[in-house]
């Protein structure tokens, strides 16, 4: 029985039509709906939460376990559980997420493969009848013109247009016109939980605007094994994955094109750069073989495919460089990103890390850089975590004890305070929160080395009781009594496992380079949640090394960077390929130091 949906969201409404029986997240995988759900629609995380009303199903015993009362009453369901049985109203909640698009990049020239040029053909003749094409290469100097060129080419000459302007790829024309045209290029960088583009002038330089948005694959789970599961289990998974992704991007290009007057076809390049399941998915191409050993790619990447070919509405033309990757675990975006920093020309050594769902790093040393990916699980991005959330606004993004406020000494009482994104009263926790708020646990004696949350009778400030509670049978310190955001016990121990993975992955690295941490003299922090930690807490935790807190710098998106990059400087693309052959890969799920020290490193 077809049944009719009408869905709000992001201040406007859509009618859906479904089959009844389903559940609501596969009428969101069916219709191409971005939304939230990092478990994959398993029923684990209970953060796939919107509003409902009409002919559901009741909500089942687990599901209620995720929803108080409160919420159930006012129409708060959970996305894998609720099935459509009628004909429904849906309401997906407001989510303002905070994106990073600013980066470090090293100074480099403006030297574009992309060209605006003028020609002039020479007239043909009885005597001398010169094909259009062999005309248009001779007079723009080129050795190839695109079938969209060829296509325009006649209609311009035998209207008497001898004199035209070309758009130029290298040695390439990609477009013919009678009036200058405007040259434009987009370069995009896919993570795993949010999409940056950024759109540039590619006669000047200049940037003429950036769009973002979450990763309108998160339906299909928050991480890379969750996107490859969904490929591999779900009917056209990989078709649905990459119109997600591509849709996202072509939706980028419109917003941009209405806001900055430009067209789609004045954007006659795009550089990608991802983690090797994101490029695969945007490529079309199948990751499958990534989540099975021994972790074989489809392709390691580093070439262009056209636009028209993966769906991406450009310029007729248009190509777009997916940049090289690693390994399976070290992607496009790790590349960019050391490309962005300079480390194939740093003399120093240096330690970058990007830190995710995967922890990405490369350390640079003696002229080489060995690199390796950590599987640290989504914690960081607020799936599995009781009052966890992505960085949006009212996430809790930093917390701190402060025992040396007046009211705090006059009533012997421990301050604690936290801060929002937005300034918006508290929702969550994300991972910025997260890393300060086992930090002041841990400062304050609420955990111990272990990661145990302490008795009450246990602690040394008794003022700290009333915020020790239990939340489902297990210990909980709360953060905000206001509103009961709260750390538990499991919390506690999912962040334990995040955090030991990409400590014993830097181990790993020191070891494999021969030095000791003390003898690395940067470290380079990439990424949105790795601009957004603090440094004193990360090492207080024990997610970074302690002796590397002062050599601590944030770079922001470097991979987005690395792709404007590529982009807007020719020589990038050899740069690329050279830094690749100086990276060595080390794959520590076969490496027995990896599992001593990711035992090790589960201590605080």
């Amino acid at each position: 029985m077809k049944i009719h949906v009408l869905l709000y969201a992001d201040g406007g409404s859509a009618s859906l039509e479904a089959e009844a029986g389903i559940t609501i997240r596969e009428l969101f995988a069916q219709s191409q709906v971005g939304f939230d759900a990092p478990c994959g629609g398993n029923g684990r995380c209970g953060k796939c939460r919107l509003y409902a009303a009409g002919a559901l199903s009741e909500p089942e015993e687990r599901e209620r376990s995720f929803l108080t009362e409160g919420e159930l009453r006012s129409g708060m369901r959970l996305a894998c559980y609720a099935r459509l049985l009628g004909d429904c109203e849906l309401r997906l909640p407001e989510e303002n997420a905070s994106i990073e698009t600013s980066g470090r990049s090293e100074a480099y020239d403006f030297e574009p493969t992309v060209t605006v040029g003028e020609a002039t053909l020479t007239i043909p003749t009885l005597k001398n009848p010169l094909d259009d094409r062999g005309n248009l290469l001779s007079a723009a100097k080129a050795a190839d013109a695109s079938y969209a060129a060829l296509k325009k080419l006649p209609a311009l000459t035998r209207a008497g247009k001898w004199s035209l302007f070309y758009v130029k790829d290298g040695e390439t024309v990609l477009d013919v016109c009678p009036e200058k045209p405007k040259a434009a290029g987009m370069a995009v960088d896919i993570g795993t939980t949010t999409v940056v583009a950024y759109f540039y002038d590619l006669e000047t330089g200049r940037l003429l605007g950036i769009e973002s948005g979450l990763n309108e694959q998160k339906g299909f789970g928050a991480d890379v094994i969750s996107r490859i599961a969904a490929c591999i289990d779900m009917p056209e998974g990989l078709r649905a994955l990459q119109e997600a992704i591509i849709g996202q991007l072509n939706g980028f290009v419109q917003s941009f094109c209405r806001k900055s007057g430009f067209k789609r076809g004045n954007l006659y390049q795009a550089t990608i750069a991802g983690n090797t399941t994101m490029q695969h998915i945007a490529a079309g191409l199948s990751p499958a073989n990534i989540a099975s050993a021994p972790f074989i790619p489809c392709s390691l990447f580093g070439f262009t495919l056209g636009a028209e070919q993966i769906g991406l509405e450009l310029a007729q033309a248009a190509q777009v460089y997916f940049s090289p990757c690693l390994s399976s675990y070290v992607g496009g975006d790790i590349t960019a990103g050391m490309l962005a920093c300079g480390l194939d020309r740093m003399k120093d050594t240096c330690l970058y890390i990007d830190i995710g769902t995967n922890g990405e790093m490369a350390l640079r040393h003696g002229g080489e850089i060995v690199c390796c990916s950590t599987a640290a699980g989504p914690a960081f991005e607020g799936a599995h975590i009781k009052y966890g959330t992505g960085g949006v606004w009212g996430a809790i993004s930093g917390v701190r004890a402060d025992t040396m406020r007046a009211d705090a000494m006059r009533n012997g009482a421990v301050q604690i305070d936290f801060e929002t994104i937005g300034g918006v009263p508290p929702i969550g926790l994300c991972g910025s929160g997260l890393i300060d708020a086992l930090a002041v646990m841990k400062r304050l004696g609420v955990i111990d080395e272990t990661g145990r949350i302490t008795d009450p009778d246990e602690l040394e400030d008794a003022s700290l009781a009333p915020r020790l509670t239990e939340i489902d049978g297990e210990p909980a310190f709360v953060i905000d009594p206001e509103s009961g955001i709260c750390i538990t016990q499991k919390d506690v121990r999912e962040v334990q496992l995040a955090k030991a993975a990409i400590a014993a992955g830097i181990t790993c690295l020191i070891k494999e380079a021969g030095i000791r941490v003390s003898d690395v003299q940067s470290l380079l922090l990439a990424g949105g949640f790795g601009s957004h930690i603090n440094g004193a807490s990360a090492c207080e935790i024990g997610l970074l090394p302690p002796e590397l807190e002062p050599k601590i710098r944030a770079v922001g998106n470097a991979a987005g960077m690395g792709a404007s990059q590529t982009l807007l400087a020719s020589g990038s693309y050899q740069r690329l390929t050279e830094l690749v052959a100086c990276c060595s890969y080390v794959e520590l799920s076969g490496y027995p130091y990896f599992q001593e020290q990711y035992i090790e490193q589960m201590m605080f």
